[in-house]
């Protein structure tokens, strides 16, 4: 029987594993963002959630439509796939209520 006691792992393998102690956490810690910070940053869109949405549901639509245009039976297939997850949706968040 072969003894593990004295076994080195491969060299590849050691980049794997931890052989230093983990850094202090309180070194891994940054900055906190304010809320006046977060509010006047210009990279965040503000308002444009609806635009959002419409852009995304007519992105679908247009994908179903074109798929329809070439294989009614893979259109059928995805509306109906799309109609199941509504209704699990709709059931998960009545009864999350």
């Amino acid at each position: 029987m072969r003894s593990f006691k004295n076994y080195q792992l491969p060299h590849r393998t050691q980049t794997f594993f931890a052989d230093k102690a983990l850094p202090n956490p309180k070194t891994l810690r940054s900055e906190q963002q304010t809320a006046k910070d977060a509010q006047s940053d210009p990279l965040i869109a503000r308002g444009w959630q609806k635009a959002t949405y419409i852009g995304t549901a007519l992105l679908a639509f247009g994908i179903v439509a074109l798929v329809g245009i070439f294989s009614r039976k893979v259109e059928h297939m995805i509306v109906a796939a799309l109609m199941l997850t509504l209704v699990i949706i709709g059931f998960f968040v009545f009864v999350g209520r």
